[in-house]
């Protein structure tokens, strides 16, 4: 069960609600969800692997980001999306992956991208999205993993006659 490394709804509402405060004395009128998904967006063009620091609240964000109308592709994680804040608001989203960032800073190397997520296995959540890693890779990689959806794969054919080393056997 995904229950690890999880923000309570308390302290995501009362995060939100510091962030939208913190916003209208700076900003008034401003919309805070809209202006928290601007600098999210910006940052990750900037720096795609970024993404990463979101943790499991990554795939959460992702789709506050694209309700404020910043398209990060259509790559997302239904399982992690639905324990970490799937159905917030899209401030509180926004707010709750700022949160984790925050935590990652302090307590993973930069670049980590696993995460012990399930208190019933010792097997690590890899994070991996593949529209944010070709964009890391630049606009030749998005261009290549676009397409290789429509590049169908062969396998290789198996030797007919071989040696019990591996070799190919010489027929005559």
């Amino acid at each position: 069960m995904l229950t690890q490394l999880q923000f309570t709804p308390e302290q995501i509402t009362a995060q939100s609600a510091a962030t939208a405060a913190a916003l209208q004395a700076t900003i008034p009128g401003a919309d805070p969800a809209r202006y928290a998904a601007q600098i999210i967006a910006q940052r990750l063009r900037l720096f795609p692997m970024s993404y990463l620091e979101f943790g499991p609240y990554w795939w959460t964000v992702k789709a506050a980001l694209f309700a404020q109308g910043e398209d990060f592709g259509p790559a997302f994680d239904g399982s992690v999306l639905a324990a970490y804040g799937g159905g917030l608001p899209a401030l509180s989203a926004l707010v709750a992956g700022e949160m984790f960032k925050d935590y990652y800073r302090a307590t993973y190397l930069a670049g980590a991208a696993q995460f012990m997520l399930d208190d019933e296995s010792d097997e690590a959540y890899v994070l991996f999205d593949s529209n944010m890693e070709a964009r890391r890779l630049g606009p030749g990689a998005i261009a290549v993993a676009a397409n290789l959806d429509a590049v169908p794969l062969e396998s290789e054919p198996e030797p007919e006659n071989t040696e019990p080393g591996g070799g190919a056997v010489a027929t005559t």
